[in-house]
């Protein structure tokens, strides 16, 4: 009998092996600041995050052999955020920032609620990340949050200011001229046609944008509101709908990289400068997230210039 259990666990062993050896690689201090140990899968979590994160945002995929560099900058940029976020995490403490377990199972839900339980579960994999790590992040957040709301506490923003920043952003607060845009976007050339043939017997524009466009904007008709030349969309299209008089129809339809559009321009809009009553609102706004930030992101600079870091790496 002991010489059965004695092969079963090396089979156990054989079996596991990787995953064994990989836990006690996590295991490895690899950083200590203040005190405080950082592992080798505290940081392995980060790197596959801030990685995850990349590959999603630029379309390209890592290659190991391919992206030494990439990689290297990566490792450092994820080793430099788990330490930012140890010295958080012990200011907060000191600071008693307690974060309830229920506010952070009430945004898990809300997650989950916006993705469904088939989104939620793509999300936690586009991240590489489980369930209960992404608990540690929210919390991890509310508490980076609540601590930058007690450092930045006193900061106002002065009328003066608001007034200094309009007049030096003058762009900012310029509308240039422009034009009411609607479209029906399809997938081809003879579809779009069909439409502009229909549309010169009289068929409602709104109605066919809601009966055959793959445009989210079909639920209003096709409407996109005001386009001029600041407006972030295909050269294409808009080109095209730059071009087009007051209640014009596009005579041909319209390519670009989303299919064949079909055009409506509606009224033209005159340039218009916004006041300083209208947007001071957003400007105080902007303003205060600034100075908060940039408070915030100083303290937090302080903390770690003064803080004991021994990198094991």
């Amino acid at each position: 009998m002991p010489k059965r259990i004695g092969i079963l666990l090396l089979l156990i062993c054989g079996l596991f092996l990787i995953g064994c050896g990989d836990n006690n690689k996590n295991e490895k201090v690899i950083a200590t600041v203040n005190g405080s140990e950082i592992t080798q899968g505290e940081f392995n979590e980060y790197f596959a995050m801030m990685k995850n994160a990349y590959e999603l945002h630029s379309g390209h995929i890592i290659n190991d052999k391919e992206d030494k560099e990439l990689i290297a900058e990566l490792k450092d940029e994820a080793f430099e955020e788990v330490i930012l976020q140890t010295i958080i995490m012990q200011e907060a403490e000191k600071k008693k920032i307690g974060i309830p377990d229920s506010e952070v199972e009430e945004e898990l839900q809300m997650y989950k609620t916006i993705n469904g339980e088939d989104g939620f579960k793509d999300y936690l994999k586009e991240l590489g990340i489980t369930e209960e790590q992404l608990k540690k992040y929210i919390k991890q957040d509310k508490v980076d949050t609540a601590l930058r709301e007690l450092i930045t506490a006193d900061i106002e923003i002065s009328q003066e200011e608001i007034k200094e920043y309009y007049e030096n952003n003058p762009d900012a607060y310029n509308e240039p001229a422009g034009i009411e845009i609607a479209h029906i976007l399809v997938e081809t050339e003879a579809e779009a046609a069909d439409i502009i043939a229909e549309l010169k017997e009289g068929a409602d524009f709104a109605e066919l944008a809601a009966n055959y466009s793959s445009c989210p904007s079909k639920a209003e008709g096709g409407d996109l509101g005001i386009v001029n030349e600041t407006s972030s969309l295909v050269p294409e299209f808009k080109d095209a709908a730059l071009r087009l008089e007051s209640n014009e129809i596009t005579k041909t339809p319209v390519k670009s990289e989303f299919g064949y559009h079909v055009i409506k321009a509606g009224n033209k809009v005159a340039a218009v400068t916004k006041s300083l009553e209208e947007v001071e609102v957003d400007i105080s706004y902007y303003l205060l997230d600034r100075s908060k930030n940039e408070r915030y992101y100083n303290y937090v600079m302080d903390l770690r210039a003064k803080a004991t870091i021994e990198d094991k790496r």
